[in-house]
């Protein structure tokens, strides 16, 4: 049974006495704190109509400016924001005090209408968090993952020849080169240009996208509208989560069964999702499977389009900036030559190419917006106010 909906009366009543209950809680709330600094909210409402919905981390980004300080905050009846925009904030709180800051906010956009529930890393901070990062990090912890650089050297491979074949289409082939090599280390699936499992998850992650890069929606602050109609003013929001949800089950649900079917056979090949089956103890439950099928699922959609992005801004730096390319290039040619192409044995050889690589990350995260994480218990920063239960967001701008 689905969940119930409720009538357009219904709605507005509790609408009402959540504004009547939290306009008098936000007041008193002002005249007890000092918050980090922020545009200035209406009475009662407070900075409803300042919360950003699209480019949020650009409008971040110029608080900060106007306001002189590395942390902001907003607040929407109830609902606070607050904001990290230097890295120096983002250590102080997230390395310095993780016994607050661990746990991640349980948005409803992106979680439960949109259907990103199911990537763990999204999981609030307990014991089910810490169960699904040790059964993902035994092959992704960075002592492990030497053990998918033969995959990735067939990838890269396969990448050169295509930009020899077909250089006009080289976004293309870079999704390819990105999807295939991910699909192969989590499922071990060999993929071919246009494999409907790596358009798949590339519409699926492009959601997450949409969603972390569109600011702050209003059913966040307001949990109630949730439960709108889809045909009612202004919930399109539902009508486009809807449509985000049904890929992303798709994604996490499509691949995983492909591989399990494969694997009852005795047909599968060694993965990551292959491991997950074979150290698995008791009998076989669709609990079980949820957890193998968010494990995987996350793996492979979080690595897929950030990679690529990560791609895409290397292209056009190397475009922006000539002289760095060349001296890359330079470097490579004096440390690898020109019989052979550079392996991972040469990292530590290539400080240039590195030192660029690492740039482009810095330059242009690809998530503007990290997900947002939540204040456990109430702190202070450089003597700003942090209530507990405040939805804490980085932005790397």
């Amino acid at each position: 049974m689905g969940p119930h909906t409720m009538s357009t009366g219904e709605v507005l009543a509790v609408l009402l006495i959540v504004f009547t209950v939290s306009s008098v809680a936000f007041a008193r709330r002002r005249s007890q704190h000092r918050y980090p600094p922020g545009p200035k909210g209406l009475p009662i409402i407070g900075n409803v109509f300042d919360v950003p919905t699209r480019n949020g981390w650009l409008v971040f980004s110029e608080w900060s400016r106007r306001y002189g300080s590395d942390v902001v905050h907003i607040e929407a009846l109830g609902k606070h924001i607050v904001v990290l925009n230097t890295m120096k904030a983002a250590k102080a709180l997230f390395e310095e005090r993780p016994s607050i800051y661990s746990d991640k906010d349980q948005s409803v956009m992106f979680l439960e209408l949109c259907g990103w529930w199911r990537a763990w890393v999204m999981l609030p901070y307990g014991d089910n968090w810490r169960m699904h990062r040790k059964l993902f990090h035994q092959s992704f912890r960075p002592q492990s993952v030497s053990q998918f650089r033969p995959r990735q050297i067939v990838a890269q491979r396969k990448l050169l020849q295509l930009m020899l074949d077909k250089p006009e289409g080289f976004s293309e082939n870079l999704r390819f080169a990105i999807g295939s090599s991910i699909l192969n280390a989590v499922f071990a699936f060999e993929a071919t240009p246009g494999d409907r499992r790596i358009k798949l998850v590339e519409d699926a992650a492009q959601t997450a996208q949409h969603v972390l890069h569109a600011g702050v929606f209003l059913v966040d602050i307001f949990p109630i509208l949730k439960y709108l109609p889809t045909w009612f003013p202004g919930a399109a929001f539902k009508r486009r989560a809807a449509g985000y949800k049904e890929l992303v089950d798709k994604m996490f649900e499509a691949p995983y069964y492909e591989y399990k079917t494969a694997f009852k056979k005795g047909t599968a090949q060694p993965c990551f999702t292959g491991k997950l089956l074979s150290d698995a103890d008791g009998e076989d439950t669709p609990q079980r499977d949820d957890l193998f099928m968010n494990l995987a699922g996350t793996g492979y959609a979080a690595g897929t389009d950030t990679t690529y992005t990560v791609m895409m801004v290397f292209v056009l730096a190397m475009l922006l900036h000539p002289e760095a390319a060349s001296a890359a290039q330079e470097e490579l040619d004096r440390v690898v030559g020109k019989d052979r192409l550079p392996e991972f044995a040469d990292h530590d050889s290539l400080p240039q190419v590195v030192a660029v690589l690492r740039e482009v990350l810095r330059w242009h995260p690809p998530l503007p917006l990290a997900t947002p994480h939540r204040a456990m218990s109430e702190d202070h920063y450089e003597g700003c106010y942090i209530p507990k239960g405040v939805e804490i967001r980085r932005n790397p701008k």
